[in-house]
């Protein structure tokens, strides 16, 4: 499922919450950046009515212009990206297939191949860069992990402990919740896409047998 939020700090916005945030907005017209101590919000509609309240930067396309850009939640735009890969993935597979069993291929088709495996990678790389990010928010500043149950690492350094260690000890741990015994089975889903983003960037040959199969 596509997530719903899509932008850093979104929250919907009450009138009362946008009358507080309008006094630490600073208006585009002054066409000064945001001062130390204002933050450069936007306030934005999503098409149901609803409005909502986004943390923005301001960009000068021109001396004499300053627009403000919705500031994107990147976990976000990588699973944005990996599941549109996927659906024109799996869109496309049937009919790569088909021209694939010719007896010849044309040079078209092998664009279409490059298209293929390049797109695969993109899906599976953006994939498990949405993961890894959604899971290196969990730890906070406060956060303390005990690598092999001694070490103390703490805040932000714990974004650099092993993946798999990661996952397994330091999550748990920080967040007080195992989700390997769920029944869903969402740990092994995470560490497949991990296995194959490994695939990718650490290739191993196997004799007599391709090494990108898995792509198919």
């Amino acid at each position: 499922k596509h997530p719903y939020k899509r932008f850093s700090e979104e929250q919907e916005a009450p009138p009362d919450i946008i009358e507080k945030l309008s006094e630490k907005m600073v208006p585009l017209k002054s066409q000064k950046k945001a001062p130390t101590g204002f933050a450069p919000y936007l306030i934005v509609s999503n098409g149901d009515d609803k409005t909502k309240v986004v943390r923005g930067f301001d960009f000068r396309v021109s001396p004499q212009r300053l627009i403000r850009i919705p500031e994107p939640d990147l976990a976000v735009v990588f699973f944005h990206s990996a599941y549109f890969k996927w659906r024109g993935l799996e869109k496309n597979r049937p009919e790569l297939i088909k021209e694939l069993c010719a007896d010849w291929i044309s040079e078209g088709v092998i664009f279409k191949l490059y298209e293929w495996f390049g797109a695969s990678a993109s899906c599976i790389m953006s994939l498990w860069t949405a993961l890894e990010t959604s899971v290196n928010r969990q730890f906070k500043e406060t956060s303390v992990y005990h690598e092999h149950g001694t070490r103390a690492i703490q805040g932000d350094k714990i974004q650099w402990v092993n993946v798999g260690d990661k996952l397994r000890y330091a999550l748990p741990e920080v967040v007080g919740k195992d989700y390997r015994s769920t029944k869903n089975n969402k740990f092994d889903a995470v560490m497949k896409v991990n296995d194959l983003r490994d695939k990718f960037i650490h290739p191993k040959p196997r004799k007599g047998q391709s090494m990108h199969d898995y792509l198919y």
